[in-house]
């Protein structure tokens, strides 16, 4: 009785643990589709607009899961410059999401190059993260 009891929570822990492993993959291939979308979003906003890059984070309205991300990055734009606030609120995407520490620095060093030069250079540097960020986004995918 104790072995079929055994093997039923072996089978059943086994079954949860694929099961939270997918959900952090979705969760995972969700944020990566919403932060390109930011890209896009900043891409035209820059191109079209005459709006800051932190006018335009503070009215862009994500979708979960990189919502809290952008919250967190407005809340530290109070105490600290765009580039380091954005570091922050993008590190730990290793633990929160599965991300590698490779796309977690791409992410996070994003902000480096933002708003640092003429419209033309900063399209061309949106357009230039869209294309590195694409292929883990397939390979996510493809998993």
């Amino acid at each position: 009785m104790l072995k079929i009891i055994g093997i039923v929570f072996l089978v059943a822990s086994g079954t949860l643990v694929g099961y939270i492993k997918s959900l952090q993959h979705l969760n995972y291939i969700s944020f990566l589709r919403q932060y390109m979308k930011l890209i896009l979003n900043f891409k035209t906003e820059i191109n079209y607009s005459q709006k800051t890059i932190i006018q335009i984070i503070k009215e862009y309205s994500p979708e979960l899961p990189l919502k809290p991300y952008l919250n967190k990055c407005i809340l530290l734009l109070n105490d600290h410059p765009f580039e380091q606030a954005w570091k922050i609120a993008f590190s730990n995407l290793q633990n929160n999401l599965g991300a590698s520490s490779e796309e977690e620095n791409i992410i996070k060093n994003f902000a480096s190059g933002l708003g640092s030069s003429d419209i033309e250079n900063q399209i061309n540097y949106c357009e230039y993260n869209l294309e590195i960020i694409k292929p883990y986004l397939e390979r996510e995918i493809e998993n």
